[in-house]
């Protein structure tokens, strides 16, 4: 798709990865269009209640798509849930001490996660932050979901933001391969979207 970023360490053996058609791999309060799949880590707090933290991947083909009615379109089902949802820029630090900006929508409070311990949902403050790249093919959405003690506890945040600086759009993915055929196999690192 010609996206490429790190994905933060959290992410490691011990993360689950969720394809589009399992229920856990998908947000609650809204429907990420041509999600691919997600990642899911069970992280504890400082009581030691075990929560989930998400990663989900999604790459929206532009077509005759407009990147305004896209995002108008998912802003608009978010804040059926948390109202005044909506796109800002964020400016973000990359590895080599640069910034750039992207697309992102911001909603904290309750929200539910699942209890894969006890196997029941549990609703508690969260935090989910939608970014948005204007790939060269695609329109791709970068999604980070995490319970509020959570993330507090493991620098949830931080390390998705370090990630997030890490984005590189790439013309040469979509040149690499012909018109309505996916790169060779191998050309997609883990991360690269």
């Amino acid at each position: 798709m010609g996206v490429k970023f790190r994905l933060p360490s959290l992410f490691d053996n011990d993360s689950k990865a969720l394809v589009a058609k399992e229920s856990r791999a998908h947000v609650p309060f809204v429907t990420l269009p041509d999600l691919s799949y997600a990642r899911e880590r069970q992280l504890n707090d400082a009581g030691e209640q075990f929560l989930p933290v998400y990663a989900y991947f999604a790459a929206v083909p532009k077509a005759d798509q407009k990147a305004d009615a896209v995002q108008a379109a998912i802003a608009q089902q978010v804040a059926g849930t948390f109202a005044g949802a909506a796109w800002a820029d964020a400016p973000l630090a990359t590895p080599d001490g640069k910034t750039i900006t992207l697309k992102r929508l911001r909603v904290n409070g309750p929200q539910e996660f699942m209890n894969l311990t006890k196997n029941t949902p549990v609703k508690t403050d969260g935090r989910f932050d939608l970014y948005f790249i204007d790939g060269p093919a695609h329109f791709v959405l970068i999604g980070w979901r995490a319970p509020k003690a959570q993330a507090e506890k493991w620098q949830f945040d931080g390390k998705t933001e370090s990630a997030m600086g890490t984005v590189t759009v790439t013309e040469a993915a979509a040149a690499a391969a012909p018109a309505g055929e996916a790169p060779a196999a191998g050309a997609n690192k883990t991360g690269c979207f």
